[in-house]
């Protein structure tokens, strides 16, 4: 092997430590490996071209350093400076890590004075020689490598030595530069140099990169997309916002895992004070100016800019200047965590200030041209002059209200429709869609204050709208345009029903649910009501009642009866699999789907509701492919829109964590459980919190972590309003799974409670998974409870059912034959039924899972695709389980599981 040896050692360093400096091989191993091929050749060079913090130092070091490793020779590495400034009084930087090039005694030295000035060269073709001789010699036998940061920031001098230093061939040389400025392009003109662009860390990148740094052993994935967006996968911003929420105590871990909450990712206030320090007055406005309405392209606006100031943050890197789509050249910050530092850093009235010029100047440019034509001024006019208190005509608000009302900012959205709800010339129509929207939002956004401002503006604008069919409102007064609408007076209602709901006030929420429908009368706003009912049915776990009020099956042929009947639908679909009856809960899932997203205005707002029922259904089944192409969709659907629902209500999360159980990943369940269940502790929208308790609960009980997994039990037995009452049998079919595990003494009866539950709310293939917990549970009963088996299987078009009641059957055959040993056991734990796993707290939690597949007969490659490893990893596993467990084959593993099952 080779080994490296660093040369010298610098006095001066950067102002501040650069934790970008952690980033290396273990965080983007195939970037080192390209800078270590390009540098293979001897006397071969290659430069690093990247935007200042984005690790291009730390790469060029690890090249440096796993250089050797390659040759299977020693290297000599020296690590030079970065270029000192010009008060330094250091004449070039190789004079400082070399010394002896400017004329040491007893080398006699080259031609050169000191003046007051610094160094004064006479010769330098001789100074560069020398410096090639100097290297060499230093290396001692060694092969030199140089790795030379900001060399586009280099003086004469020191860039004329750096090319000397190349075109010598004689070292190999790693330069950084930010710029392809003049010194950096004339290193770069020859056959054995390189130039590779260093872009920006990916979000897999950061994830190692930061887990390294943290030390744990992943980023959640909402939480790296999160700091990814914020930083634009710059390393050393990513370093700063990792390192000051860690400080401040606002990163969770748990299981390797770490995670902040949204809202948790402070901006650090060090960016900001960095930027501060090293400004000019001049410069640190325009900077501010830019942090507020970043991007700048109009025209008029960047006339606002001192012009020197941005010639000098461009050529420091401090700004940058990118194409716009449209084809404007735009100019922001460098990196988007600066912007919001000082976003973060400037008093409201300055900024204020800032976007009040910034409107007038657009206002006046714009002259008599309306802004309503024009979109992008538009928007940016009403966001200016939301920020800086200006009163707007209700048509300029309407319009933006209008043109992101299919994707946009909701806070933005927010701010605008508040205004609206409350504009003095706002009609009844327009208040009301504006306060329902806003009061959509601000649930959305856990935004409390708004949320109470929004209901009040409801209610206000209910009081002055007569109900539909008395004699204040008469004929068809709800049906203007100008004033409301009967689907829209029924909308603002049901928004305070579901409030009460929330609020855990059922029955008064049924008792205005009862008094609102009585006084409709269009059909889409009768059938709105309807469609509400069944929600509000199951969500409070009366699902027999809420299947009698559902819709018939078949879709009639108004789009506008149909859309509102969404909410129904995707109940319809979730209680339909709940009864075992697949097909028709898919097609319902899918239809619902598919008639939500038609129409002027799809309904969003139930997209996350049916995407979960939709993978629920596959779910159910066993079906794992589907699932998970459907947990991909809801993905890339959130993916392509930063501001789409599924970020805020951690629907999509719940199914990851629910496939995970599925896929027999006890360990990864568990983790991921445990982290949307933090974050629905702040917002939970759809009430699936017991969901991912009773996941959670499964999962550690596999783990036999017994106490943790009851008290997860406890917490997914409370009731609560919301889709997990909704999916009840599912629910109570993993509690029951969980009570099984830990040995609880009484699942017996729990299993009997199920049964009975499922059969008064008319859920047949609940009734058969809590019937097999029994049995499995009490194999004595098996043939007391075939008849009724048989009867659910029947009912069924789930693989589940068949397999359940084959592995009932076969109890019943052979009462005193083991209960969780078979190819029917591994049928079952194919389709998600897993048999419970052993105590054995001698194994660790990936060693519990793996051993638990080879007892079923899974091979290594099974295993190792199941759980993303290398065969070779899984090996040293089973081996690791054999050892603890005292076995030595995969036989005498199956014997020892299925001896500890029975016994335990």
């Amino acid at each position: 092997m080779g080994r490296a040896q660093q040369q010298g050692a610098p006095t001066w360093e950067k102002a501040a430590a650069d934790p970008a400096r952690h980033y290396g091989a273990r965080s983007a191993p195939e970037r080192v490996e390209r800078v270590i091929s390009a540098i293979l050749e001897p006397g071969s060079t290659v430069l690093l071209l990247g935007e200042s913090g984005n690790g291009k130092s730390r790469l060029a070091e690890e090249a440096a350093y796993g250089l050797a490793d390659r040759l299977g020779e020693p290297t000599a590495v020296t690590i030079m400076s970065p270029p000192p400034p010009e008060t330094s009084g250091i004449a070039t930087v190789f004079g400082f890590h070399f010394p002896q090039i400017f004329g040491a005694a007893e080398t006699g030295g080259v031609d050169a004075a000191e003046t007051g000035e610094g160094f004064e060269v006479r010769d330098p073709a001789a100074l560069a020689a020398r410096l090639v001789d100097v290297i060499v010699a230093s290396a001692e036998g060694r092969e030199p490598v140089i790795v030379a940061p900001a060399v586009d920031e280099y003086p004469p001098l020191s860039a004329y030595l750096l090319d000397a230093l190349v075109r010598s061939r004689r070292a190999r040389v790693i330069a950084t530069a930010r710029n392809l400025s003049r010194a950096a392009d004339r290193i770069t003109q020859g056959p054995r140099v390189q130039r590779i662009v260093v872009e920006p860390l990916s979000p897999a990148e950061s994830g190692r990169y930061l887990a390294e740094l943290l030390g744990g052993e992943l980023i959640e994935e909402s939480t790296l997309r999160r700091w990814h967006a914020a930083t634009g996968g710059n390393a050393y911003a990513l370093s700063v916002l990792a390192l000051t929420l860690e400080r401040r105590g606002r990163l969770q871990r748990s299981r390797g895992v770490i995670w902040a909450d949204p809202g948790d990712d402070d901006v650090p206030e060090e960016l900001a004070a960095l930027v501060e320090e090293g400004c000019s007055e001049a410069e640190l406005r325009t900077l501010e100016v830019l942090a507020q309405a970043e991007p700048l392209f109009e025209t008029a606006l960047l006339r606002e800019l001192d012009a020197q100031s941005i010639a000098s943050l461009l050529d420091r890197g401090m700004i940058v200047s990118r194409m716009r789509p449209t084809g404007e050249i735009a100019l922001q910050s460098a990196h988007p965590l600066m912007a919001a530092a000082l976003r973060v850093r400037m008093p409201p009235a300055r900024r204020a200030d800032i976007s009040d010029a910034l409107f007038r100047a657009l206002d006046a440019d714009r002259g008599t041209v309306d802004p309503t034509g024009r979109p992008q001024l538009l928007l940016r006019m009403v966001a200016l002059g939301l920020d800086s208190g200006r009163a707007l005509s209700l048509h300029w608000l309407w319009t933006a209200f209008e043109i992101l009302s299919r994707g946009g900012d909701p806070r933005l959205i927010l701010r605008i429709v508040l205004e609206i709800a409350a504009h003095p010339e706002a009609d009844a129509g327009r208040a009301g869609i504006a306060a329902l929207h806003a009061g959509r939002i601000s649930r959305l956004l856990g935004d409390r204050v708004s949320l109470l401002r929004a209901s009040a503006l409801i209610r206000n604008v209910l009081s002055e709208a007569p109900p539909p069919g008395s004699a204040e409102a008469g004929p068809g007064a709800l049906d203007d345009a100008t004033s409301m609408t009967e689907p829209l007076w029924a909308s603002l209602h049901l928004f305070l029903i579901e409030g009460a709901l929330r609020e855990h006030r059922a029955a008064a929420a049924f008792a205005e649910l009862d008094r609102v429908e009585a006084t409709l009368q269009q059909p889409i706003a009768v059938e709105m009501l309807r469609s509400a009912r069944v929600l509000m049915l199951a969500y409070t776990g009366q699902l027999r009642a809420a299947a009698e009020h559902c819709p018939d099956p078949g879709i009639t042929t108004e789009l506008g009866i149909e859309w509102a009947r969404s909410p129904a639908r995707a109940v319809s679909a979730l209680l339909l699999q709940q009864r075992g009856r697949i097909r028709e809960g898919v097609l319902s899932a899918e239809q619902a789907r598919a008639l939500a997203a038609l129409g002027e205005r799809p309904r969003d707002d139930m997209a996350e509701l049916q995407g979960i029922c939709w993978f629920l259904a596959y779910w159910a089944s066993g079906s794992t492919g589907a699932g998970r192409h459907i947990l991909q969709e809801m993905e890339q659907r959130a993916t392509a829109d930063v501001h789409a629902e599924a970020h805020y209500t951690g629907l999509v999360e719940i199914g990851e964590v629910l496939f995970s159980l599925q896929e027999g990943r006890w360990r990864r369940t568990a983790q991921r459980a445990e982290r949307v269940l933090a974050r629905l502790r702040e917002r939970d929208l759809y009430g699936a919190a017991p969901l991912a308790h009773a996941a959670l609960a499964l999962a550690l009980a596999a783990l036999g972590e017994r106490d943790a997994a009851a008290r997860a039990i406890r917490a997914a037995e409370i009731p609560m309003p919301g889709i997990a009452q909704a999916a009840g049998g599912h629910l109570r079919r993993l509690v029951l799974s969980a009570r099984q595990w830990i040995r609880d003494p009484d699942t017996v009866e729990h299993a009997r409670e199920a049964v009975e539950w499922a059969a008064n709310e008319g859920l047949e293939l609940s009734e058969l998974r809590a019937l097999h917990v029994w049995v499995t549970e009490d194999p004595r009963s098996a043939a007391d409870h075939l008849p009724r088996v048989e009867e659910l299987a029947a009912e069924s078009d789930s693989p589940v059912a068949a397999a359940l009641l084959t592995h009932v059957s076969r109890l019943v055959r052979q009462p005193e034959g083991p209960v969780w040993e078979g190819a029917d056991v591994r049928v079952l734990a194919e389709l998600g039924v897993w048999p419970p796993p052993p105590v054995a707290p001698e194994l660790s939690a990936r060693e519990r899972e793996i051993a638990l597949l080879v007892s079923l007969g899974y091979s290594n490659r099974a295993v190792a695709e199941r759980f993303h490893l290398s065969p070779r990893t899984v090996e040293a596993h089973i081996a690791h389980a054999f050892t603890k467990l005292g076995v030595t084959s995969r036989e005498e593993l199956r014997l020892w599981f299925a001896r500890e099952r029975e016994g335990g």
